[in-house]
C-alpha cells in the first residue's frame, strides 16, 4: 500500500463521487495499490476488499473512528468510538490478491468454491428480494459439486446453509456487526458497520476542506490550483494563517 498523493485523492474522490459504491470501493483501492488493475481489485474477496479499506482508512485518517447509533426502542443516540485494529476480524492484508479455489466435504458431497466478490455484488443488485440475492450468489460461486465420482446439480438446503457459515468463517471481514447496548434503556441490539461508508464520509471531508483551502490561497495570491496543491501542508497552513490573519 502506498500513501496516495493528494492530487491522486481529489482525483479518485472526484470520480468517486458520482459512482455506485461497489464501483467507489475500487476506486479508492486503486489510489493505494495502482499496481494492481481495477479487474484485479474485483476478483478478491469481499472481506480481503474491506480489509483493504480499513487499512485505507486508517492510512489517511488514523485508527480511530467515531459514529453516532440510535437506540431502536427508546431513540436514544449513542455516541461510539471505535478503533481500526477493535473492527479488524482478520489479518491485516498487504496484497490484494484474489482467494484461492476453496473445498467444503458435508455428508459424502464435495463442493469446489470461491469467496463472493465485487462482481458477484454487482450481479445480485437487481434481484428482487434478498432470497434471490441469495440465490445469484449461491449459484455463481459454486464451481462444482460432485457425491462421489457424480456430478450434483443442485444443493440441499443443508448443505448450502453449511457453505453459507463457511464463507463467513473464510472471510469473516464480509460482515462485521456491532452488538450496541443503550444506556438509557438498556435494550440491546446489533448495527452492521460499513467501512466504505466511514472512509468515503472522512474523505469527501477532507476534500471540501482542501477545496477551500485553495479557494482561499487561489483569492489572496492569485495561485492556480496545481500551485495550491504543490505545497506542503505545513507550509499551506503558513500561508492560509497569513491570508487570514490568523498569524500573530
Amino acid at each position: 500500500m502506498i500513501a496516495p498523493a493528494e492530487q491522486d485523492l481529489l482525483r479518485a474522490w472526484e470520480d468517486a463521487s458520482v459512482q455506485h459504491p461497489l464501483d467507489r470501493a475500487l476506486t479508492l483501492l486503486r489510489t493505494a495499490w495502482p499496481e494492481r488493475a481495477r479487474g484485479e481489485l474485483a476478483r478478491i474477496s469481499v472481506g480481503a476488499r474491506d480489509s483493504l479499506l480499513l487499512s485505507m482508512r486508517e492510512r489517511l485518517f488514523g485508527r480511530s473512528l467515531r459514529a453516532v447509533a440510535d437506540c431502536p426502542e427508546c431513540a436514544e443516540a449513542l455516541e461510539l468510538a471505535l478503533t481500526t485494529s477493535g473492527l479488524r476480524a482478520a489479518p491485516e492484508l498487504d496484497t490484494a490478491a484474489p482467494p484461492a479455489e476453496q473445498l467444503l466435504e458435508v455428508d459424502g458431497v464435495r463442493v469446489r468454491f470461491r469467496l463472493i466478490d465485487s462482481h458477484d455484488l454487482a450481479a445480485a443488485l437487481p434481484c428482487d428480494g434478498v432470497a434471490a440475492a441469495r440465490r445469484v450468489l449461491l449459484d455463481r460461486v459454486v464451481i462444482a459439486a460432485h457425491r462421489g465420482d457424480q456430478p450434483i446439480e443442485e444443493l440441499s438446503p443443508e448443505i448450502e446453509a453449511r457453505l453459507e457459515e463457511r464463507m463467513a468463517e473464510l472471510d469473516p471481514q464480509a460482515d462485521i456487526v456491532l452488538d450496541l447496548t443503550c444506556p438509557q434503556c438498556r435494550a440491546r441490539w446489533q448495527e452492521p458497520f460499513d467501512v466504505l461508508r466511514f472512509l468515503w464520509s472522512d474523505l469527501d471531508g477532507w476534500a471540501r476542506r482542501l477545496f477551500r483551502e485553495v479557494d482561499v490561497l487561489a483569492r489572496a495570491y492569485g495561485w492556480r490550483e496545481a500551485d495550491v496543491l504543490a505545497l506542503s501542508p505545513r507550509r499551506r497552513r503558513t500561508y492560509l494563517e497569513l491570508a487570514t490573519g490568523g498569524a500573530g
